[in-house]
């Protein structure tokens, strides 16, 4: 058995799959843009600064933050904005934290958690956060990992072989 999470954009999908037979499937009603938009939030920026912020320097263990960083250019006369690495961790551990226990809920709500020999596989462009396959680990107790294409379809190998385009 298997648990596929697909982080998507505005959803989260769950799929179970027990005996190849799909045995239950969820919709969470949040992922990636609800991360962005709580950096948004959390860090006083726009959205298009915060997603960029999530996709290039994010990660979802606060813990392994150091004491850095990040200078955001201010815009139309703003000052500059320094923002801590581990502020950030923290905006995005809290969601990652909540979508990954809402998906842990309906694991257990299927009967199936403890026939997962195959773990969880997590899919989807928020898949790409550093640390997800750890922390999902930590929150679920499932073995994680990555889910991603791994045929080549073209010359074009390098762009379409990301978990975002595994589904």
């Amino acid at each position: 058995g298997v648990a596929l999470l697909d982080i998507g954009s505005g959803t989260t999908d769950l799929i179970i799959i027990q005996d190849n037979i799909v045995r239950h499937a969820a919709v969470i009603p949040f992922g990636g843009n609800s991360i962005t938009e709580d950096v948004k939030q959390g860090c006083g920026v726009s959205t298009k600064t915060a997603e960029r912020l999530k996709i290039e320097k994010g990660f979802c263990m606060s813990s392994l933050a150091d004491d850095r960083k990040i200078r955001i250019n201010g815009i139309g006369g703003r000052d500059n904005k320094d923002i801590p690495y581990s502020h950030l961790a923290e905006i995005i551990e809290s969601r990652v934290e909540e979508l990954l226990e809402a998906a842990l809920y309906e694991i257990e709500k299927s009967g199936y958690k403890d026939k997962l020999n195959a773990g969880l596989v997590i899919t989807g462009g928020t898949a790409q956060l550093p640390n997800l396959t750890s922390f999902a680990h930590l929150v679920t107790g499932l073995e994680t990992r990555l889910a991603f294409p791994d045929k080549t379809f073209s010359e074009a190998e390098a762009s379409i072989t990301r978990p975002s385009l595994s589904t």
